[in-house]
C-alpha cells in the first residue's frame, strides 16, 4: 500500500518546456488498469505496485568517494512501475525512462545524500559537487521533485504531499502531469530525484486523484487526505466542488487552487464494508475554457482484505547452538507463509552477558535460514536475531510482521546472543551391595540435554581410581574398608561441558569373607510385608527392606490365589522394595509373602541364605 513517510521535501515550480534531446525508453513492463473493473484495479494493486514497493534500492554508489553510482535495475523498473500504476489508475498514459538525463538525475541524488539534507539549491559549497547535480531543470526538464525515500518508496510520498509547506500539492502533479511522457529518476539509499519531461502523448479531458472508477481504500487512505481535479484545458480558478457518499453530503473544506489543478480536503472516509464499495460522486461546477462547466464523476472506494498476521513470538534460549522458533497467534485460513531469519549487530554500549537496551542496526538476511526455526551458531554471538515473517494469500494484500527481535522469553531485542549454555550433568546415587566382588551402579537423573554424553570417574576415599569411567564399578580387594563415591560429566555439542558435585559416599566396603569365619552362618532379618494394592488384572506388592549391613543380593516374592497350596515365585534386586505381578485373574484374591536373600560367591561363607518368609497378606479381589 502507499506508505505514510514522515519526511521532508521539496517541490520546485512546474514549468512547461519542449523535451530536447533526450532518449526515453521504457523501463517496465506497461501497467493497464480497466478502472471499471474492481478485478483490474486489484491485481494492478496486488501484483504490480505493492510488490514494486518492496523492491531493495541496491545502490552501488559511495558519498564518502562521491561516487554516484546507482541503483539496481530491478529497483528503477520499480519506480516506474509505481509510477505508471499511479498515472494508469488516473487514466494517464504510462510515462517513459529518459536515460540521457539520469546521470545528472543520479549526481544530484547523490548531492543530497552527501549533504544529509533536502534543498533545490544547491552550489559549489556541497559535496560531491557537480554543475550537473546542482541545476534543477536539467535540458529539456519542466521541475524536480526529491524526497528523502528511495526508489519506488518515494513514488507515494510524491502523491501523498503532506505538509502545510505542500499545500499547492506540487509533487502529486508532477506524478500525474498531463503532458509528462517521460522522467529521469535518480536514487542513493536514502534520496531520491526526479525530473519530469513532455512529449507528445494522448491526455484525457481531465482526471483527478482519486481517480473516477474503482480505487483501493488503502490507497485512499495513505495517499488522499487531500483531493485533486485536473483538467487538460481551461481554469477552475472560479470553481467549487460538491461530494457525496453514498448518496449523502459531505462536508469538505480547504477548497483551493493547487498546482495544475482544483484541490480539496476530505473528511476520514471510512473503511468500506466487504465486498461494498462506498461511492464518492464528487461534482466540480464553473469550470471555464473546457468543453463543459461541471464535471462529475464517481470514485468507487472499495478496500482489499490483508492477510490477517498477528501475535508473531520467537521464543528459546538467546545462547549458541539453541533453538529459536517462531509462534503465530492470528493466522488468515489459507494463507502461505514464508519465513527469514537475520542479525543485527550491537554498536552502542553492548555488553555481554547481556544488556537493557543495545543499539543495534539494521538486520540482515541469514543466508539459507527461512525455516519456522532457527538454531543459533557462533556467528550470531553477541548480535540481536531477528525474524521477519511474510504472509500471503491470493487476492489479499500480503502481510509483513516487520523485524521480530529475540530475546530469552518472547519477542524484544533485549538481550544479545550469548556463549552456549552450560549443560546439566545431573545428581549421582550409587547402587548395588558395597563387598568385595560385587558391583557399584551409579545412577543419574536430572540431566539435561537429554541427549548429553555422559562421562564417570569413580575414587576410593579421595583418591581417583585408575581406569573406572564407566557407569559401574566391580569393587576390589583395595576397596575393603573404604568408601566409594562417584561423579559424571556432560558433554553436547550445543552446550558447555559441566561436571557434577561428586555422589553421597557409600558405607565402607565390606571385605570378601565377612561377616569372619568363625560365623557359622549368615542371618537375615525377616522382613516386613507392609502393603498389596490392587490393580486391573494386577496386584504391586511392597516392603521394608532388610538393614544394610545384611548385605541382602535380592528378594524372593512369592504369590498364590487365596486357598490354593502352590505357591509362584519372583525375584527382584536388593535395590527394589516392591513388585508388581500382572496377568492374575480378575476376581481372585491373591495371598503374598516375601524374604531376603544373600549369595556368598567364594570364601568360607560360600553359598546363597534365605531370611523367614514375611507374615503372608491377602490382597483384595483383582480388578
Amino acid at each position: 500500500m502507499f506508505r505514510k513517510i514522515a519526511s521532508a521535501f521539496a517541490c520546485a515550480a512546474l514549468t512547461a518546456s519542449v523535451l530536447a534531446g533526450t532518449a526515453p525508453v521504457a523501463r517496465s513492463a506497461p501497467v493497464t488498469i480497466d478502472p471499471t473493473s474492481v478485478d483490474s484495479v486489484r491485481q494492478a494493486y496486488l501484483t504490480q505496485y505493492l510488490p514494486a514497493l518492496d523492491v531493495p534500492i541496491g545502490w552501488t554508489g559511495d558519498a564518502a568517494t562521491c561516487d554516484p553510482g546507482a541503483p539496481s535495475p530491478a529497483a528503477q523498473d520499480a519506480t516506474f512501475t509505481a509510477i505508471n500504476f499511479a498515472r494508469a489508475l488516473a487514466g494517464l498514459p504510462n510515462a517513459t525512462e529518459n536515460t540521457a538525463a539520469f546521470a545528472a538525475t543520479q549526481q544530484a541524488a547523490l548531492m543530497l545524500h552527501a549533504k544529509g539534507t533536502l534543498n533545490h539549491t544547491r552550489d559549489a559549497t556541497w559535496p560531491c559537487y557537480t554543475a550537473d547535480g546542482a541545476d534543477t531543470f536539467p535540458a529539456g526538464a519542466s521541475g524536480e521533485i526529491i524526497a528523502t525515500i528511495a526508489g519506488a518508496a518515494s513514488v507515494p510520498l510524491y502523491i501523498d504531499d503532506p505538509g502545510s509547506s505542500n499545500r499547492a500539492l506540487g509533487h502529486r502533479a508532477q506524478i500525474l502531469h498531463g503532458s509528462f511522457a517521460s522522467f529521469a529518476s535518480g536514487s542513493t539509499s536514502g534520496y531520491n530525484v526526479m525530473h519530469g519531461y513532455t512529449g507528445s502523448i494522448a491526455t484525457p479531458e481531465y482526471w483527478s486523484w482519486p481517480s473516477a472508477g474503482y480505487f483501493p481504500y488503502q490507497l485512499a487512505y495513505d495517499t488522499a487526505p487531500d483531493w485533486s481535479f485536473y483538467l487538460k484545458a481551461g481554469s477552475t480558478a472560479a470553481a467549487s466542488v460538491a461530494v457525496t457518499k453514498n448518496g449523502s453530503p459531505v462536508s469538505v473544506s480547504d477548497v483551493r487552487q493547487v498546482s495544475n489543478g482544483f484541490g480539496w480536503v476530505m473528511p476520514a472516509l471510512g473503511k468500506p464494508a466487504a465486498d461494498t464499495p462506498d461511492v464518492y460522486h464528487v461534482t466540480i461546477t464553473g469550470v471555464t475554457g473546457a468543453p463543459q462547466t461541471q464535471y462529475d464523476y464517481d470514485v468507487r472506494v472499495f478496500a482489499i482484505p490483508i492477510v490477517a498476521l498477528s501475535g508473531v513470538y520467537v521464543v528459546g534460549d538467546h545462547n549458541v547452538g539453541q533453538t529459536l522458533t517462531a509462534t503465530i497467534e492470528t493466522l488468515e485460513p489459507g494463507a502461505t507463509l514464508s519465513y527469514q531469519w537475520g542479525r543485527a549487530e550491537c554498536t552502542l554500549g553492548c555488553t555481554l552477558p547481556s544488556t537493557t537496551y543495545p543499539h543495534v542496526k539494521t538486520p540482515v538476511d541469514i543466508p539459507g535460514a527461512t525455516g519456522t526455526s532457527y538454531k543459533l551458531t557462533a556467528a550470531d554471538l553477541g548480535s540481536v536475531v531477528f525474524l521477519r515473517i511474510t504472509a500471503t494469500k491470493d487476492g489479499y494484500i500480503t502481510a509483513h510482521s516487520g523485524w521480530m527481535g529475540v530475546y530469552s522469553n518472547g519477542v524484544g531485542s533485549k538481550d544479545l546472543v550469548q556463549d552456549k549454555l552450560a549443560a546439566k550433568p545431573g545428581t549421582v546415587k550409587i547402587e548395588g551391595t558395597t563387598q568385595v566382588g560385587w558391583t557399584l551402579t551409579a545412577t543419574v537423573t536430572g540431566t539435561s540435554p537429554a541427549d548429553a554424553q555422559l562421562s564417570y570417574e569413580w575414587r576410593r576415599g579421595s583418591t581417583a581410581i585408575p581406569g573406572a569411567t564407566g557407569s559401574s564399578y566391580k569393587l576390589t580387594a583395595a576397596d575393603a574398608g573404604q568408601t566409594i563415591s562417584a561423579r559424571v560429566s556432560a558433554s553436547h555439542p550445543d552446550y558447555t561441558a559441566a561436571t557434577s558435585a561428586w555422589s553421597t559416599a557409600t558405607a565402607k566396603i565390606a571385605a570378601l569373607d565377612e561377616p569372619t569365619p568363625t560365623t557359622a552362618k549368615v542371618t537375615l532379618s525377616k522382613v516386613s510385608l507392609k502393603s498389596l494394592t490392587v490393580g486391573k488384572k494386577a496386584v504391586t506388592a511392597k516392603w521394608a527392606k532388610v538393614a544394610a549391613k545384611q548385605l541382602a543380593t535380592k528378594y524372593q516374592v512369592q504369590y498364590r490365589v487365596k486357598g490354593k497350596k502352590a505357591w509362584k515365585s519372583k525375584t527382584v534386586a536388593a535395590t527394589k522394595a516392591a513388585l508388581k505381578v500382572a496377568k492374575l485373574t480378575k476376581g481372585k484374591a491373591y495371598q503374598f509373602r516375601v524374604r531376603a536373600v544373600r549369595v556368598v560367591k567364594s570364601g568360607t561363607l560360600k553359598g546363597t541364605y534365605y531370611g523367614p518368609w514375611s507374615a503372608v497378606k491377602t490382597s483384595k479381589k483383582v480388578k
